[in-house]
């Protein structure tokens, strides 16, 4: 809501899809779509809610499956992930061949420790139709082409095979070049700038990134890091969080994320004050009130 200005395509989108499900409660597509548009929006808890509805009305739709271990993964939790990930090849045995299994299946495997066995699989990922060049037969989105050479790049990094990585990142850079993907990518390499340890060039990188991008956060979040970890300097670490809360002044998440900064530099009593800034916000969020307690 709010003003003209604040009204995205994904909100105007979601306004006509309510409509619809308000007409036909059973469409499945329709509660497919929102749970996308919601994913899509970064409203993760809400993009959940949508995909169990979805289940509900039917659980062998290996999609609904897929779109859920997306969510899972990027609220960090890569079990349930894994679990939906078997869920969907267990409906349809094709989705093995799709970009999105790919990607999930990798980041379940990064995180179990696997990181030679996600590496195949991003690699794999790379020589499916679709990836690197769009293809008229395989859909494959903007965003799923960039992660698969986002998480490449950061797999190599991570495996301390920087020149690969590098040599990753280049590609992502020409690919998506004035796209709505090329932020992420440029966050990537300030990542692997880190790496190298330049870290005048990757603040450099990182500072360019505006503050109405999607990857903002994440950028945001980079920097805080840095100025923690190589420069022991506690101020510039929450204020780049201050910053977060700035851009997204209406998003509980943002405090969430600010007050958990200020924990980790001993701040409790400044912690609470972001806590309970995020809970006006989320009055219903019982997890926000355990925090608080």
């Amino acid at each position: 809501g709010g003003s003209a200005r604040d009204e995205t395509p994904i909100d105007k989108g979601l306004d006509v899809l309510g409509k619809v499900v308000r007409q036909l409660p059973g469409l499945l597509e329709a509660h497919i779509a929102i749970a996308q548009a919601r994913y899509n929006a970064g409203d993760l808890e809400a993009a959940a809610k949508a995909l169990q509805h979805c289940v509900s009305l039917d659980s062998s739709r290996a999609d609904t499956h897929l779109l859920m271990a997306q969510v899972s993964l990027a609220q960090g939790d890569s079990k349930l992930a894994n679990h939906s990930l078997e869920a969907a090849l267990s409906y349809d045995f094709q989705v093995r061949a799709s970009p999105i299994y790919a990607l999930a299946r990798a980041r379940y495997l990064i995180t179990t420790g696997a990181v030679d066995e996600s590496l195949t699989v991003l690699q794999g990922a790379l020589r499916l139709p679709g990836v690197r060049s769009p293809s008229s037969t395989a859909r494959v989105s903007l965003s799923e082409r960039a992660s698969i050479f986002v998480d490449l790049a950061a797999t190599f990094a991570k495996m301390a095979r920087l020149k690969e990585a590098a040599a990753t990142i280049a590609e992502a850079r020409d690919l998506f070049h004035g796209t709505a993907e090329e932020v992420r990518v440029l966050v990537a390499n300030s990542e692997l700038a880190i790496a190298r340890n330049d870290f005048d060039g990757a603040m450099e990188l990182l500072n360019s990134v505006d503050p109405d991008s999607r990857s903002y956060v994440h950028a945001q979040v980079v920097k805080a890091n840095v100025y923690l970890a190589e420069r022991h300097d506690k101020t510039a670490y929450v204020d780049c969080y201050r910053e977060i809360v700035k851009a997204h002044p209406q998003s509980a998440r943002a405090f969430v994320l600010l007050a958990e900064a200020l924990m980790r530099v001993q701040a409790p009593e400044l912690a609470v004050r972001e806590f309970e800034n995020a809970y006006h916000l989320e009055p219903g969020n019982v997890a926000l009130a355990t925090k608080i307690g």
